[in-house]
């Protein structure tokens, strides 16, 4: 549904889910946004342990305003991370059902459920 609000029409390939399923095998593991703003803190820490990282509370909070990564796309879909300082839960206007969005939308959100439950099964849960 927030995909639409900057593009009219979407495909699977334009959010990106086919192209993690074939990257899923290069992975050692998946990191769910929800599962991870759920406690970021800890989160990372348990990230950092399993890949040897030190970790580090400068992790959790950053300055607002532009980087020289964020690279072209930044005007057109980084306001929130710009304006940004740290990882918060995102807006309530992003969540609920797949009857929830526009009729022409909900045979993409089921296929797109079916690969997420795929990714799903394989992230890292504290």
């Amino acid at each position: 549904a927030s995909y639409t609000q900057v593009r009219e029409q979407v495909t699977l390939a334009d959010i990106g889910l086919p192209q993690q399923l074939e990257l899923i095998d290069r992975a050692e593991l998946v990191i769910d946004a929800d599962d991870f703003l759920t406690d970021p803190g800890a989160y990372l820490e348990a990230l950092c342990q399993r890949l040897g990282l030190p970790f580090s509370e400068r992790m959790l909070s950053w300055p607002a305003g532009r980087r020289d990564s964020d690279g072209c796309w930044a005007p057109h879909w980084y306001g929130a991370v710009e304006s940004s300082t740290g990882f918060n839960r995102p807006d309530s206007r992003a969540t609920g059902g797949i009857d929830r969005l526009p009729p022409h939308l909900r045979p993409l959100a089921e296929e797109a459920l079916a690969l997420y439950a795929t990714l799903a099964a394989r992230r890292l849960v504290l």
